[in-house]
């Protein structure tokens, strides 16, 4: 983790300190008993602000909901295993190794019930990646970067609400993720020009995922409780001759209610994603780690800080993420600050 990552880590301690102390001084829910006030505080506005953007979640009847998001993660520093690696040692073993990587992704989506109990839920996006990448060849050092930007795999989930009190909802999904995205970008690198540019660098799996999920939220009078959990899965090879890993992804989460408009989150996600299967033979294997597919398994734990305001029906949000613990297979560059904004707006 970088220094600038560390001081972000500080800054999100130190917001959401003076955050919580500054409503000390406002008229809150946490000291109004003004009846008019909690009558405004209603189940379904708590719901709105109960859990983070990216989690499933369930509308009335008739309702169509449009997000758009937007959100940049970026990589920087290697790891072997859990241990830090320089970029000497890479290149000692690679002749071209990875330095850093950033990848922006902004995604359109949108929700509609056609009933109260079953939500769909439809999604593209639109993504660049950069990678910055050294060549060490005869003791000379080559810097160079490589970039692929496109349309992502589409997504569509039905979820279905086992559980909708007032105090509780247990939602289960299922959906498939379909390549609409392109699997064979290039660029042109020290070693050749229009080289296929390795798995990490690609926009989709070029296979159809089946995707599944749970959520639970518990409901409490000024905070909520909530648990989400969804499995990737991948299943066959695509026209290219590999699969991804299979991906699972849990978070959990803490909404505590600044009035009935404002809320922050506290999160904790862990994610698991599989090394690949199979090859793509257009890669030239041994040149470089991107290229092994035996070195994409790894898991990580994150911490995230986040803020959402509700105004009629609109609904503002973002999000700060770092890593807090990583393990990978082999040589993988290291997760650094992630961060997301949106809106939504409910017809």
């Amino acid at each position: 983790m970088t220094v600038f990552s560390k001081a972000i880590g500080f800054f999100m301690s130190l917001l959401l300190s003076l955050v919580l102390m500054a409503q000390e001084d406002e008229l809150s829910i946490y000291e109004m008993e003004d009846e008019k006030f909690r009558e405004l505080f209603t189940m379904d506005i708590k719901l709105k602000l109960a859990s983070p953007h990216n989690i499933h979640h369930m509308h009335e009847k008739g309702d169509i909901m449009v997000r758009i998001m937007h959100l940049n993660m970026a990589k920087e520093g290697l790891l072997d295993g859990s241990s830090e690696l320089s970029l000497a040692d890479a290149n000692a073993a690679y002749m071209v190794a990875p330095k850093s990587m950033d990848m922006s992704m902004d995604v359109l989506g949108v929700m509609y019930a056609p009933t109260d109990d079953i939500t769909l839920m439809f999604m593209i996006d639109a993504t660049t990646k950069s990678m910055d990448l050294n060549r060490r060849m005869m003791m000379v050092d080559t810097p160079f970067s490589t970039d692929s930007s496109g349309i992502g795999d589409f997504t569509v989930d039905i979820l279905y609400a086992l559980e909708d009190t007032d105090t509780n909802q247990f939602i289960i999904s299922a959906g498939l993720s379909i390549p609409t995205a392109k699997i064979n970008h290039r660029d042109d690198t020290p070693m050749a020009a229009d080289m296929i540019l390795p798995y990490g660098m690609q926009l989709g799996s070029g296979t159809v995922d089946p995707r599944i999920a749970l959520t639970y939220i518990h409901i409490y009078e000024l905070h909520t409780l909530g648990f989400y959990a969804n499995a990737r899965l991948r299943l066959y090879d695509n026209y290219r001759g590999y699969h991804l890993g299979d991906e699972f992804k849990a978070t959990g989460w803490i909404t505590y209610f600044l009035d009935a408009s404002k809320a922050i989150i506290v999160r904790l996600d862990y994610e698991s994603k599989g090394n690949i299967s199979g090859e793509d033979d257009e890669l030239v294997f041994g040149m470089s780690p991107m290229a092994d597919p035996d070195q994409y398994a790894r898991e990580s734990i994150c911490a995230g800080l986040g803020f959402t305001y509700l105004k009629d029906d609109w609904q503002f949000y973002a999000n700060i993420s770092i890593p807090i613990h990583e393990n990978v297979d082999g040589i993988q560059l290291e997760k650094d600050l992630s961060y997301s904004v949106g809106i939504t707006r409910t017809f």
